[in-house]
């Protein structure tokens, strides 16, 4: 959907995720898309837990993201 810079919105539900355990609003704005989705997949699909380790290969914005488990 284009452009949300705005005070207030209503968006679909399916089109949102939760704020991650232990992210600041701050911490939460900075994710993009891209970051969620591979966030997601790990932490929900993946079932990662803290203290585990996660070798991931590849270019492009999700590769330059550093994710913590809490």
């Amino acid at each position: 959907m284009d452009g949300v810079l705005t005070t207030h919105k209503i968006f679909h539900q399916e089109g949102l995720v939760h704020l991650p355990t232990g992210y600041s609003f701050a911490e939460g704005s900075t994710l993009p898309c891209a970051a969620i989705t591979a966030w997601h997949a790990l932490v929900y699909a993946g079932k990662i837990k803290a203290g585990d380790i996660v070798l991931i290969q590849g270019t492009g914005g999700v590769f330059d993201f550093c994710f913590a488990v809490r």
